[in-house]
């Protein structure tokens, strides 16, 4: 991950976390943002919070919307098309403002096509 979160990214974490605030429990984000952040061992969740202690601001906000985009990740399940996880819409919205060109199956994940509309295996 980058040194800095993504334009939009504070207000993309905060309205998540208050819309969903038991989102990174619920889904094992810490476990996930491990991969994310490059930590390797056994006590992934520890290793980010020790990536935290000593993290300066900058970087201790990139960990916080690593964890938030862990917990998005992991309820991006095979038919996140069809039953369209809670907050997925916005992260998908929040990527495409970075860079990110959906796919098709994100397109209708973020309601921007209908599934009868595109190609899903």
């Amino acid at each position: 991950m980058s040194k800095k979160p993504p334009i939009g990214a504070s207000v993309w974490v905060a309205t998540s976390l208050a819309s969903d605030p038991h989102m990174i429990s619920a889904f094992h984000a810490t476990e996930h943002v491990a991969d994310l952040l490059g930590i390797k061992g056994i006590d992934k969740r520890g290793g980010v919070r020790e990536m935290a202690a000593g993290a300066s601001e900058a970087r201790a906000q990139v960990i916080t919307f690593a964890l938030v985009v862990a917990a998005m990740e992991a309820r991006m399940v095979n038919d996140a098309w069809r039953s369209h996880p809670q907050g997925a819409a916005d992260y998908l919205e929040l990527l495409a403002a970075n860079g990110h060109e959906l796919t098709d199956v994100e397109k209708v994940i973020a309601r921007h096509e209908l599934a009868e509309a595109v190609a899903i295996d």
